[in-house]
């Protein structure tokens, strides 16, 4: 599990930054869709987010112990958009990775398991457009970022 969350994490950068990415995860297009769907709210957004803030969106993603896959998909939109802030900065880039890995694996790890971790988000993926309460929270995620 956290390897493969750790996989996904480096390949979401390596997307963000342009790089080629070589053997991409599986679900690797649908967290880019994911993320796409948010681009007015964060990625396209000129908004100013500190670049130590890992923590602190890791905290209010996942504060009261709800987890649910639009703030996971948050969290990697997050990552995508500091990584392409910081683009130029090898060493900020392979903290980001860590920091974001190790977060997600304390955070959501037993969660993403009892989901069948990435096999759950391609189901998740598959039944969003069917399923006005998914939309919902995918707009609850986007209204989440609208503080930063």
């Amino acid at each position: 599990m956290e390897l493969e969350l750790r996989t996904v994490v480096h390949q979401i950068v390596l997307w963000a930054t342009g790089q080629t990415i070589h053997n991409p995860h599986r679900i690797l297009p649908l967290m880019i869709d994911a993320i796409s769907e948010m681009n007015d709210s964060l990625l396209e957004r000129d908004c100013t987010l500190p670049y130590d803030s890992v923590g602190r969106i890791i905290d209010v993603a996942f504060e009261r112990n709800i987890i649910n896959w639009g703030r996971i998909v948050a969290v990697f939109a997050y990552c995508a958009k500091m990584a392409k802030l910081k683009m130029n900065d090898d060493s900020y880039l392979l903290n980001l990775e860590c920091d974001v890995g190790i977060a997600l694996r304390n955070n959501v790890g037993s969660w993403f398991d009892r989901k069948r971790g990435w096999t759950g988000f391609e189901h998740f993926m598959g039944n969003r457009k069917q399923n006005k309460l998914i939309d919902l929270t995918m707009l609850g995620v986007k209204m989440f970022f609208s503080m930063f």
